[in-house]
Order: structure tokens, then C-alpha cells, then sequence
């Protein structure tokens, strides 16, 4: 407060509406699930990856899809039968 008083040309911000703080809460709550999702679905192709390797020639060539769409063709490929 000392610090604003001797600084005559500080401006000052002014408040958000509540309005306008619940769409903030809720565009960070939506940008921490996607990461969130992100995160799963990288783990998931690292491990099936991981898991592929030890299988040898066959499992060459296998798509590791981009998306949320291919992560059920991920599943597919890596779960025949089901």
C-alpha cells in the first residue's frame, strides 16, 4: 500500500464480475481434464509400446493412432477378440 502511495501514476485493475471468474474457474477446469486426458493416453501408448517390443518382427509396423478415436483402435490391435 506504501508502495502504491508513492507511485502516483500506478494504475489499478479493476475487479472481475462473478460472472466472469466462473467462466475463468471453469475454462482452467476444462484445460486441467484435457491435460489430464493427455497425460492418460500417452502412458497408455509409452506402455503398449514398451509391451509390443519383446514380441519381435511381428509386431512391426503396428498404427499407433493420434487421438481419442485411436485410442480404441489401439485397443483393438492390442486386444484381438474383443
Amino acid at each position: 500500500i506504501v508502495e502504491a502511495a508513492l507511485r502516483p501514476t500506478m494504475r489499478f485493475v479493476a475487479l472481475k464480475s462473478e460472472a466472469q471468474q466462473a467462466r475463468a474457474m471453469l475454462f482452467r477446469t476444462r484445460q486441467m481434464f484435457i491435460g489430464q486426458r493427455t497425460h492418460a493416453s500417452m502412458c497408455c501408448r509409452a506402455m503398449n509400446g514398451q509391451r509390443l517390443m519383446g514380441h519381435g518382427d511381428k509386431t512391426r509396423g503396428l498404427p499407433n493412432p493420434c487421438g481419442n478415436d485411436g485410442m480404441s483402435a489401439m485397443r483393438r490391435v492390442s486386444r484381438p477378440g474383443t
